[in-house]
């Protein structure tokens, strides 16, 4: 089992996550959960790794594109 948590306190976004990581196979302490988007959006990650790091990936080429265009 693992756990992602986020919250809003006073403004503020808390977010807390273990390091475990899993597959069908395996499991790990060596998993970080945290990513962003532009620098100022942050991201939990759950599920399949790989699937949200290329999500992660591509919503950050979609931000810069909309920002070349403004």
């Amino acid at each position: 089992m693992t756990l992602c948590i986020a919250a809003e306190c006073r403004g503020h976004v808390i977010v807390g996550s273990d390091f475990r990581g899993e597959d069908d196979y395996t499991s790990a302490e060596n998993q970080n959960k945290l990513e962003w988007i532009e620098d100022t959006w942050p991201v939990l990650i759950a599920g399949t790794v790989s699937r949200a790091h290329d999500l992660v990936a591509a919503l950050n080429r979609e931000f810069a594109e909309a920002r070349k265009k403004s």
